[in-house]
């Protein structure tokens, strides 16, 4: 049974991080998330495995007598749940009335994500609380139980991270990937449960269910689900890629492309189209090279009428562009030799690398809705435009907007990216109207808002519009519009600059957010700064610091469970700064990502292995620990340096070590620190007499809390408002707390 215990502890950290993945790009394309939404979705999921080892496996794991039978039991429950998770996600649209597009409040998207996955995560978390208590049954040296578990259930989610990121998700169906889940499942709770016949003939008749599913009632139990994603919409298409969700919808022969669930562009769409192109090339005296960067749509049929020698349309997902082609005159668009459809690369890095110089770059992006949207509309990004613009280049983007006001929220926004691209180009503008342009050219008096000029030479390049007519232009350019635009726009606040690496943009695009909602979050976000970040951390600091003169609680106890939560924190933190410095100097390279979130998990497994060698050896004790617990507060002080470093030198050399050397081991070394201490912390809680159940319970769970808060509280509030630099260097205070409870012991 040892054996097939391992397995089950290896099968448990697969379906975890596989079902984890699947779930989440589920929820996203409900909620149309960015990092706020994937922040309150992970700490969902964090938040129930948490519970189901810290409370449910320290209560009950070690009450249970027939351990086999019960985890063989909830295995059969796991498979139930994760189709029935999947479904429920995608009816959420029906069951609670969201309209297509519907913004949703983050009080809705974090309820409905702690119901969603609330039976998946208290499972998984509980299982692998009673898989370590029954694989330290089978093994004679109980002390190193804790930090094989740990070992296994790494090596099934770094294996379950790789091949649902490289291969399930681009050749199965999301509900395909989970029913090969729950059969992989109940496969095993029929082996568990061989000992108890009628639960191995219960587990084997369900295993024959679910593969009858699996091979031949896929295709129409996703159609049905989709239909409960979709409420009274015509589904043309659907598809998951590695980058996104992708669907495409029919309305009154109007076809709609929904990335991730959020509308992208519509086809036939004349009207948007025209003001998203014309805005800005009428504003450049002879445009001849152009480069689109997103959403083409009916954007490249407006481009395409000017006389050019070149248009480069940069799409990162190539199914887009594929979608886009089969639904419209494709043949039209294959014909142009001026144009070329440039794929599987990120907008922000081919204008890193391209040698091109235009004339024109047109972002038909969303807002700086996302962290990863945000690199768009940082000084960082602006930089690399002016490089590859000419002389009287023009820059453009632009945001929807109440064309007669302006709120203090969405002003505060528009402040930031205005004074952002003035920190770069010599000329800024930013139109009024239902569309707010901001344009930004590398020449003075190039740019005009006068709406005379702009219709000259529309009609001198003989362009033909339906909708950006005279009428249009005028009430939008009006000179009494643009006088009570300015007027709302410049109050003379002093605004920070949105920075790769402290992208407040993106904080002030949540506050806007937040806005549209009863629950106002604006009123709270707006009145965090520094200051208070500081004087919350330090609260907490205090709190935990001053168990030192409370006598009744053994300060080094005490100590390592504070450790387990502040480096559970970090090692959450560590991830997302290192994916998001690697977004940010290299671009968006989703293989790249996949590296580096494995590189963690193989460091993970290496310490995790290292330290319950040491611990079998009698060589691990508590000056061990300690020293870990140091590395744990100087890796993030040593982190920003060697970021700093890549992203000022860019040469191809230092290019290629950065991204293929030095990037993978960074969450390697983070790994590595975290897993080795784990191991460590079980041994010395387990020598003051608690037993080995409770023990990894509560450390395990602690470990998961502390991500937990560090997956919304990093990209939300700490390096939008702190940056990165300063959330490091906080990082590594917080966890001195831990360092002074474990070397400074109370005496009894």
């Amino acid at each position: 049974m040892k054996k097939i215990f391992a397995l089950c502890l290896v099968v448990v950290g697969f379906t975890s991080m596989v079902a984890q993945i699947v779930l989440m790009r589920e929820l996203l394309s409900i909620f149309y998330g960015n990092e706020m939404t994937i922040g309150l979705g992970l700490f969902a999921w964090l938040f129930w495995v948490s519970f189901g080892s810290l409370m449910l496996g320290r209560l009950l794991a070690e009450k249970i007598k027939k351990g086999p039978l019960v985890f063989s039991f909830l295995q059969v429950i796991f498979a139930f749940s994760l189709p029935a998770t999947c479904i429920f996600i995608r009816a959420i649209p029906r069951f609670f009335n969201l309209m297509t597009g519907q913004v949703i409040s983050p009080s809705i998207i974090c309820s409905l994500s702690l119901v969603s996955l609330s039976l998946v995560g208290v499972i998984a978390g509980f299982l692998f609380i009673l898989g370590c208590r029954l694989l330290a049954s089978q093994i004679k040296a109980r002390q190193t139980a804790i930090g094989k578990a740990y070992i296994l259930e790494a090596i099934g989610a770094s294996t379950g991270g790789l091949i649902v990121s490289f291969i399930l998700i681009q050749h199965l169906f999301p509900l395909q990937i989970i029913f090969l889940l729950s059969i992989i499942n109940l496969f095993f709770a029929f082996l568990v449960g061989l000992k108890y016949k009628p639960q191995a003939i219960v587990a084997f008749l369900f295993l024959l269910v679910f593969s009858f599913f699996f091979l031949f009632k896929i295709p129409a139990l996703r159609a049905y689900s989709l239909s409960l994603r979709w409420p009274n919409q015509d589904i043309v298409y659907s598809t998951d890629t590695i980058y996104s969700n992708i669907t495409v919808t029919d309305y009154d022969e109007v076809k709609s492309f929904y990335i991730n669930g959020l509308l992208s562009f519509s086809i036939p769409d004349r009207l948007t189209a025209e003001k998203k192109v014309h805005f800005p090339m009428l504003e450049h005296p002879h445009p001849r090279k152009v480069l689109l960067i997103g959403g083409g749509g009916g954007v490249l049929d407006e481009i395409l009428k000017y006389d050019l020698i070149k248009v480069d349309y940069v799409e990162l997902d190539p199914k887009i562009i594929d979608l886009f082609l089969k639904f419209t005159e494709h043949e039209k668009f294959l014909r142009e030799r001026k144009l070329k459809f440039i794929t599987n690369i990120d907008g922000r890095l081919f204008a890193e690398r391209t040698k091109e110089i235009y004339d024109v770059i047109i972002l038909n992006l969303p807002g700086p809705h996302t962290i990863l949207l945000n690199r768009f509309y940082t000084v960082d990004f602006f930089e690399e435009a002016k490089r590859i613009l000419s002389e009287d280049g023009i820059l453009a983007f632009s945001l929807t907007s109440n064309p007669n006001y302006i709120s203090p929220e969405q002003r505060n926004l528009y402040l930031c990216l205005e004074a952002s691209l003035k920190k770069v180009f010599a000329n800024v503008m930013v139109s009024p109207g239902s569309n707010n342009f901001f344009l930004a050219c590398r020449k003075k008096d190039v740019l005009t808002l006068d709406w005379q000029v702009l219709i000259s030479r529309l009609k001198k390049r003989k362009i033909d519009t339906l909708y950006f007519r005279e009428y249009y232009l005028f009430s939008e350019l009006s000179p009494e519009r643009i006088k009570s635009f300015q007027s709302l726009l410049y109050y003379g606040k002093q605004i920070p600059l949105n920075l790769d690496f402290r992208p407040i943009g993106y904080f002030y695009n949540i506050i806007l957010y937040s806005t549209l909602f009863r629950c106002n979050l604006s009123l709270f976000l707006e009145r965090i700064n520094q200051i208070k970040i500081l004087v919350f951390f330090l609260i907490i600091y205090i709190g935990l610091i001053s168990v030192l003169f409370i006598k009744k609680i053994k300060s080094q106890d005490f100590g390592i469970l504070t450790c387990m939560a502040t480096t559970g924190f970090s090692e959450m933190l560590f991830q997302i700064i290192i994916l998001f410095s690697f977004q940010a100097i290299y671009g968006y390279v989703y293989y790249k990502l996949g590296i580096i979130f494995t590189s963690f998990m193989i460091g993970l497994i290496g310490g995790s292995y290292l330290a319950t060698f040491l611990i079998k050896k009698g060589r691990a004790g508590m000056s061990c620990f300690v020293k870990t617990q140091v590395s744990v507060c100087l890796y993030p002080l040593f982190l920003p340096l060697i970021l700093l470093f890549f992203k000022n030198n860019q040469n191809h050399l230092v290019f290629f070590i950065g991204s293929n050397v030095v990037f993978p081991m960074l969450p390697l070394v983070a790994g590595f620190i975290g897993g080795f201490q784990f191991p460590l912390a079980n041994e010395l809680y387990l020598r003051e007499k608690h037993t080995l159940t409770k023990t990894v319970a509560a450390t395990y769970g602690l470990d998961l809390l502390g991500a937990s808060m560090a997956a919304i509280l990093v990209t939300v509030v700490l390096i939008p408002i702190m940056g990165i630099f300063k959330t490091c260097v906080l990082a590594a205070v917080l966890n001195t707390a831990g360092l002074i409870l474990i070397t400074r012991p109370t005496s009894h």
